[in-house]
């Protein structure tokens, strides 16, 4: 796409589908009646024609699969929330880590002038530089694999 930027809006509108599509896929595998929607194939018969749009004639029960839904949604609301935990886990070990790495002990000042491996003091004065990188690419790698997670229609 960068070498040849008129394949940017195909690249653009593509994605744009691709994304549409992974969210009705996730509409459809919701059990309840009154979240789901129409297929893509629907949608397309009615655009060439095959089919004529006259509405949604599906006929919904009283208390039609509440009992699924009602799973559905208390495993997503538990799955929210364990999410929020770890992401809260992850921040304290990280705020611990970078405590931990920012102290520096006596005995660094000792362990420094007595004879140390030439890959550990090379460790040792690249790590102020290094350490900021790896956050980086950390949530640069987290938002890379989300992106997948949507272009492989994974959960």
């Amino acid at each position: 796409v960068i070498e040849r930027p008129g394949l940017l809006p195909g690249c653009y509108f593509l994605c744009l589908a691709w994304f549409m599509l992974a969210v009705l896929i996730h509409r459809q595998q919701h059990p309840s009646v009154w979240h789901k929607t129409n297929s893509f194939l629907y949608y397309l018969a009615v655009l060439l024609g095959i089919k004529k749009n006259k509405g949604n004639r599906t006929v919904i029960k009283p208390m039609e699969n509440a009992e699924g839904a009602a799973i559905y949604e208390a495993n997503w609301e538990h799955r929210i929330a364990f999410s929020q935990e770890i992401g809260i886990k992850t921040r304290d070990m990280n705020y611990e880590v970078e405590r931990i790495g920012n102290t520096r002990l006596s005995d660094d000042k000792a362990a420094k002038t007595s004879f140390s491996d030439p890959l550990v003091i090379v460790g040792e004065k690249l790590r102020p530089k290094i350490f900021p990188l790896q956050k980086r690419l950390r949530c640069i790698l987290n938002v890379l694999r989300d992106i997948a997670a949507v272009v492989k229609w994974e959960e």
